[in-house]
């Protein structure tokens, strides 16, 4: 045997972290080739799939009771009494909405489309620039779900909300876009009027409930017409001896806009003093540029008659929150028949084909004002004596 001498022996050198490892993963090598490749064969799985279509969500929703709109066999409106004024999903019940003999019902008919539609095939959306636009702009103004004004070859936010009013109200896809069914329902009878009633949801409808509320008969503004908001309706339309069904048409939200409305509480108009007139016209200059959205009376956006409502409401005149037609009957207030007779301050309405008064804007001397403009989409200042002002100058009011 042979001695064995521990000062020859030859010690291993320990493993580093990384040898350990290395060894550790040489051993698990086949599971761990296996994970990566089964990893690889997920994410390309995940990646190559059909991507499900997201819908469009409007910020305006449709009523819960809305369905798509369905032409009646005649290609008319339904022949029973009431039946044509029914919202959207309402069923064609003989006599059901029908309305006194001497009053029509307060959604009102549709008014013949006078407007010829725009290229066939071809679809509108926000952001285009086409001589389309205006007919597009035009046959809503009519119909009344955009303030009236010079229509423009410019598809902006103004019309596409608009476009998106009328969708709602005839149970169509809410994407703000013309084409197709849209603009067949638009430009023909079957078109109609601007109305609001229980489902619908939006600014517009907020808008509404504010003035409800001015008037005392609704506690809050939600921006949804629920059952509280038939129920003030309803309470209006008694009191200024309407017709009740609890619906907004035409005969219902002229009279709720107007300083003769009838309701629980209200602002009774007053005049302010004429040295206020200057300040008036700064603020005016001052909010050039202010977005134009439906129903907003600032600080920040404005309709036509909430600009209006604005500017006075801060310069010491008390009055409600009524819209253009409202203020262009406030008798309170001196009316001046010519536009050559205007002052600086002064209130100015118009309206399109000698139909009703809808839009207004503040006279600012030289024959300029500063208006809200839907067209523009913003508040803007602009000649009030060219032609299609002219045309379509209504009076003015002083209430200074």
């Amino acid at each position: 045997m042979h001695s064995y001498d521990s000062r020859y022996r030859v010690r291993k050198r320990p493993k580093t972290r990384l040898e350990r490892a290395w060894a550790f993963i040489g051993a698990k090598r086949i599971w761990l080739i296996f994970s990566i490749a089964a990893l690889a064969a997920a994410l390309i799985l995940l990646l190559t799939r059909p991507r499900p279509v997201i819908p469009y969500r409007s910020p305006i929703e449709l009523p819960s009771r809305a369905v798509p709109y369905q032409p009646p066999a005649s290609g008319g409106f339904p022949s029973a009494p009431g039946a044509q004024y029914a919202s959207p999903g309402t069923p064609n019940v003989p006599g059901a909405l029908s309305e006194p003999e001497n009053r029509p019902p307060d959604s009102g008919s549709s008014p013949d489309s006078g407007t010829p539609a725009p290229e066939p095939d071809v679809e509108l959306r926000e952001g285009m620039d086409s001589e389309s636009v205006r007919a597009l702009q035009q046959r809503l103004m009519e119909l009344g779900y955009i303030d009236i004004d010079e229509p423009t070859a410019h598809f902006g936010p103004a019309t596409d909300f608009a476009l998106q009013l009328f969708q709602r109200q005839h149970g169509l896809q809410v994407d703000g876009i013309l084409g197709g069914e849209t603009k067949r329902v638009l430009f023909s009878e079957a078109g109609r009027p601007y109305t609001l009633f229980e489902g619908a949801r939006g600014h517009d409808v907020e808008a509404f409930q504010e003035r409800l509320h001015e008037l005392g008969l609704l506690e809050h503004a939600t921006g949804y017409y629920g059952t509280d908001t038939v129920k003030a309706v309803t309470t209006f339309q008694k009191l200024n001896k309407l017709h009740e069904d609890g619906k907004a048409g035409e005969h219902t939200l002229d009279m709720i806009f107007s300083s003769k409305a009838k309701g629980l509480s209200g602002v009774a108009a007053t005049k302010g003093s004429s040295k206020n007139v200057r300040t008036v016209i700064k603020m005016a200059e001052d909010l050039l540029g202010k977005r134009y959205v439906w129903g907003a009376k600032g600080p920040n956006s404005f309709d036509c008659s909430g600009f209006v409502y604005y500017l006075l409401t801060h310069n010491g005149v008390k009055t409600g929150r009524l819209n253009a037609l409202g203020f262009s009957k406030e008798s309170q207030w001196d009316k001046i028949e010519k536009l050559p007779d205007l002052r600086a301050g002064d209130i100015v309405f118009f309206s399109t084909n000698g139909k009703r008064v809808g839009h207004t804007g503040l006279y600012i001397g030289d024959g300029k004002m500063i208006d809200a403009s839907s067209s523009n989409g913003k508040v803007v200042k602009r000649s009030c004596t060219t032609a299609f002002w002219k045309r379509n100058f209504v009076c003015g009011r002083r209430p200074w």
